[in-house]
């Protein structure tokens, strides 16, 4: 396989003040530093606080609530549980793609995503603005973001240490 320095960057994560700026070469040539990178449509950047990842995923989610809107705002208006499934199959998993590795945000930076959710909860129960967010998921029975991160960071979890002990021939058969 034939490399292309060029193209080719890396990066170094650390939650230190002062950034670290590894002198890296391949082949004689030197490799570029990225503070931040896109891998599988998730951005990673240095001090993996995920701030820019968090607000075009709420960016996305504020263009998909557009969709909600119209069918809300339509003449003969749509049924809820039409919205809510529009919701479950078009804007939910936007919010929740990848969200293991969000497991380590901040809140304040998850609020962003969260404002964003709330927007599209307020079109599927027809809440007014002044409206509690806790009577929206209340009656919509949904989780904060938050809560649905760490949900799924635990699925994974046990997900990996139930492949590891598959992995290491606890349950193979022998002949």
């Amino acid at each position: 396989m034939k490399i292309n320095t060029s193209k080719t960057a890396f990066q170094s994560f650390s939650l230190a003040h002062k950034t670290v700026h590894p002198r890296l070469r391949y082949k004689g040539t030197a490799l570029s530093q990225s503070n931040e990178f896109k891998y599988l449509g998730v951005i990673f950047d240095n001090k993996l606080n995920w701030k820019n990842d968090v607000n075009k995923i709420a960016s996305r989610v504020s263009k998909r609530t557009n969709v909600l809107k119209h069918l809300a705002g339509s003449k003969s208006g749509c049924v809820r549980s039409t919205l809510n499934l529009t919701y479950q199959k078009y804007i939910l998993p936007i919010i929740t793609y990848s969200s293991e590795s969000r497991v380590t945000a901040e809140p304040h930076t998850l609020k962003v995503l969260e404002h964003a959710r709330n927007q599209a909860l307020r079109l599927i129960t027809g809440a007014v603005n002044t409206t509690y967010i806790d009577a929206m998921t209340f009656i919509k029975g949904s989780k904060p973001v938050h809560e649905l991160i760490k949900e799924r960071q635990c699925c994974y979890m046990r997900n990996c240490s139930e492949s590891q002990e598959t992995n290491t021939g606890k349950h193979m058969k022998t002949r």
